[in-house]
Formats: C-alpha cells, sequence, structure tokens
C-alpha cells in the first residue's frame, strides 16, 4: 500500500508523468488512486499513454537542477506537474534491470516472485486486463521480455524491438497484426525517431475505443551515437564531471572486472576527458529524445480526446550512481545498489511506489 501523499494534489483530467523508462506506469501505479476519482465521471473511460526511456538518469533533466543539459519538454511536465522522484525498481536478476523492471511493471509481481521469467504462466498482464475493460492496447518500440508475453499482452503493434540494446541507426523492428509478429525488417532510421513516428501515427488515426498505448524507447541506452547536431551541441561545451568523479573506485565492489562489457567501455584509471566526451554523447541522446517526446505530446493535443488522455512518462531504472547507469560507463562512485524511477502528474505532492505496484493500480482504475 501506498503512504498517504504528505501534500494535498490537485489535477486536471489531462495528466503527465515522466520517467523513463520513461513509460513508463512507472508511477502509475501511484496515480491509478487518482484515476479511480475521476473515472466515474467520465462517460469514456481515459486513454493511456505511457512512454518509457530506457537508461535515463535523473539527473539528466534540466528541471531537476541540471543546467547543463536541455530537456525543454521534460521540463515542461515537471513544472506544469507534480514529481513522484521515489519510485523504486527492488533490484533485477543481474546488474541490468531491462527484464526484471518490466516483468514487475506488466505483472505487479516482484521479479523475485516471478520463477518463469519468459512466459508469465498463470500471471495477466497490465495490457491483458485493460483490453478485459474494453481498451485497445498498442505497442511502439522496445520489448524485452520474449516474444510469447509480448503477443498476448498487446492487440497490435507497430515497429516493435525485441531485444536489449541495439545500434540506433539500424534497428530489427516488426509489427504486430493478427495476434502474430509481421513484416520484420531492418530501419535505417534514428530508434527514437522511428518509435516517435510510430507512435504519431497511431495518435493520428481515430480510435472507437480507448486506447493504451505503450511507447518504449532505447534511447539513452548506449550505443552512444546521437545525431550529429545533437553531439556535437555537448562537444562545444562538454558537460562538468559529477562532484564525487573518482578515476578508481575506492574499494573492489565486484563489478570492476574488465570481462563485464560496462566496465570495459573505458580505461581505468577513467581519463577525465573520455567521460566528459561520453556524458556529452548521452546528453546528446536525452536532448534528441526529449524532442520526439516533444513531437508525441503536440500529437496528443491535436486530439479530440485529449482531456480525456492520461499521459505518463517513466524509465527503466534510475540508478542512484551519479556517473554509472547499466549500459553507460559514467564517473561514478556507487553508494547504492536499488534502481529507482522517477514520474510527473499535473499538480502537486509526492510519494513512495514500486514499480510493482504499478500493474495493479493503473488497470484499476476503471472498474
Amino acid at each position: 500500500m501506498l503512504e498517504p501523499l504528505s501534500h494535498p494534489i490537485h489535477y486536471s483530467p489531462y495528466f503527465k508523468i515522466k520517467n523513463s523508462l520513461s513509460l513508463i506506469l512507472v508511477g502509475v501505479l501511484g496515480l491509478t488512486a487518482l484515476f479511480v476519482q475521476q473515472s466515474s465521471a467520465l462517460a469514456r473511460p481515459p486513454n493511456i499513454i505511457f512512454l518509457f526511456a530506457d537508461d535515463q538518469q535523473e539527473t539528466t533533466i534540466s528541471a531537476f537542477g541540471n543546467p547543463h543539459i536541455e530537456t525543454p519538454h521534460l521540463d515542461r511536465l515537471v513544472e506544469s506537474g507534480f514529481s513522484f522522484r521515489q519510485t523504486y525498481c527492488g533490484g533485477s536478476y543481474s546488474g541490468a534491470v531491462c527484464v526484471a523492471s518490466r516483468s514487475m511493471l506488466m505483472t505487479g509481481r516482484h521479479w523475485m516472485q516471478l520463477e518463469d521469467t519468459q512466459r508469465w504462466t498463470g500471471l495477466s498482464t497490465l495490457p491483458e486486463l485493460l483490453s478485459g475493460q474494453g481498451y485497445r492496447s498498442h505497442i511502439v518500440g522496445k520489448w524485452h521480455n520474449g516474444g510469447h508475453t509480448l503477443l498476448r499482452s498487446f492487440q497490435s503493434g507497430r515497429s516493435v524491438f525485441l531485444g536489449g540494446m541495439t545500434n540506433h541507426l539500424d534497428v530489427p523492428l516488426a509489427d504486430i497484426e493478427g495476434g502474430a509478429l509481421t513484416n520484420r525488417r531492418v530501419a535505417h532510421g534514428f530508434s527514437s525517431t522511428l518509435f516517435a513516428d510510430a507512435a504519431i501515427d497511431f495518435l493520428e488515426q481515430p480510435q472507437t475505443e480507448p486506447f493504451f498505448l505503450y511507447v518504449a524507447f532505447t534511447a539513452p541506452h548506449d550505443t552512444r551515437n546521437p545525431p550529429l547536431a545533437y553531439r556535437e551541441k555537448y562537444y562545444r561545451q562538454l558537460p562538468p564531471l559529477p562532484a564525487n568523479f573518482l578515476p578508481l573506485h575506492p574499494f573492489d565492489n565486484g563489478l570492476l572486472s574488465p570481462r563485464m562489457r560496462d566496465e570495459s567501455l573505458a580505461p581505468w584509471p577513467r581519463p577525465k576527458a573520455m567521460i566528459q566526451q561520453q556524458m556529452a554523447e548521452y546528453y546528446g541522446l536525452i536532448t534528441h529524445l526529449d524532442e520526439q517526446v516533444g513531437r508525441i505530446l503536440a500529437a496528443i493535443e491535436q486530439r479530440s480526446d485529449r482531456d480525456n488522455t492520461y499521459y505518463l512518462h517513466g524509465r527503466p531504472r534510475l540508478e542512484p550512481r551519479p556517473a554509472r547507469a547499466h549500459g553507460q560507463t559514467k564517473p561514478i562512485r556507487a553508494q547504492h545498489e536499488v534502481a529507482a524511477d522517477y514520474l510527473w502528474a499535473e499538480g502537486a505532492g509526492w510519494a513512495v511506489v514500486q514499480r510493482l505496484d504499478l500493474c495493479p493500480r493503473s488497470s484499476s482504475h476503471h472498474p
């Protein structure tokens, strides 16, 4: 159960929640209580749009106190709503939390309670529960939990990536039609743009039923190859290193082996100039992602049912270690091993939320 909010919440029918991965729903769990209060007054259940970023640290949102990065669209969400900044993933099967976080997001079960990690046998997923309440469920982007769970969760999908990471410029994609994966292809374009295009195409179509649109980006997960203009923006003025930067970790935390991919992306001791360059590329991915979020928000605003649409944005994790996240080499001094997320909604207030709460809370908003 959630603890009571420490501040009163004021909200409108159009919620906006950020992070990512946001997308998720990551904080939807905490918002479902709000959905319950308002859905009874609506003639039709609200649309739910969940955007998920991949590997985005909370410190990379300008509105959260980082003047060195440009995120105007995410900043707008922060400034017009309220932020949940104490949501937690609660660990993972490995150093990467992609699979575990999405498993908890979709099933409402803690990852330690999921013996069947590939099929989720006997468990309904969030999209399935919403489909049972009359929703159309549609996916765009990354799905890292196997084809079986994908096809039983979503009625349709476009530009779906079944994997953990890929070159952002050559993305293996498929669509979902008639309960099967179709149109397998390698798309040549930047991943964030491809996923935003597919989401906007869906939003521009007339919908006769409420919908759950799940858009999961692969950025800013490496490879760190943002479009050239976004890369050069930060090359010209490199981001400063975190105050707790150390070229070497002060003790062996068991994760420093060069055999581990993340730890071999830069030499030890960490060269300051190289870390700043990689931070610049990471920031470039995020600013480009922010632009795609803005395009999706603009498409939402064009819909006649925009006032009956809940917008949620999350991310798979925020590792509270300022210089290293899974898939990123950043100059961090590890202090915590629990991954966390954040999200926003319009209004004011905050609460502690666990990711596994998201499924039961968001699916119960409409009886």
